[in-house]
């Protein structure tokens, strides 16, 4: 589980909580809406996978909806879409694999037709 630190300055400040009477975000409302993401990327990579043809045991599905390492399921979801086997996805990340950097705003984001194969034409 993830800790976060708040830092409030003024007069009254502590390190660790907010001021009293005042709102924020609690940590385990921050924890929630991770673990909302991370189970919302594992969900778009098995789509992707079956999509794309493979075949998905329940190993290969408990795999993916168990691992709670954002970076590592953003990998294994851009090596889904060119990879032609499950190994291609699941190898183990190397010194030349690009972990995802965080989501970019709407204007940085790539063209929505690169990269992308044709099902069709790859044999799975």
């Amino acid at each position: 589980m993830h800790h976060h630190a708040y830092l409030w300055t003024g007069p009254k400040a502590r390190f660790g909580a907010p001021p009293s009477g005042r709102t924020t975000r609690s940590t385990e409302s921050i924890c929630r809406v991770n673990i909302g993401r991370v189970a919302g990327k594992a969900e778009q990579l098995l789509r992707l996978m079956e999509r794309r043809g493979f075949s998905l045991t329940e190993e290969t599905r408990q795999r993916v909806t168990t691992c709670s390492d954002m970076p590592l399921l953003d990998l294994w979801f851009d090596r889904a879409i060119d990879a032609t086997t499950l190994d291609e996805i699941f190898a183990a990340p190397s010194s030349t694999d690009r972990v995802p950097a965080p989501a970019q705003r709407p204007e940085h984001a790539a063209v929505p037709s690169q990269g992308l194969t044709d099902p069709e034409s790859s044999a799975n």
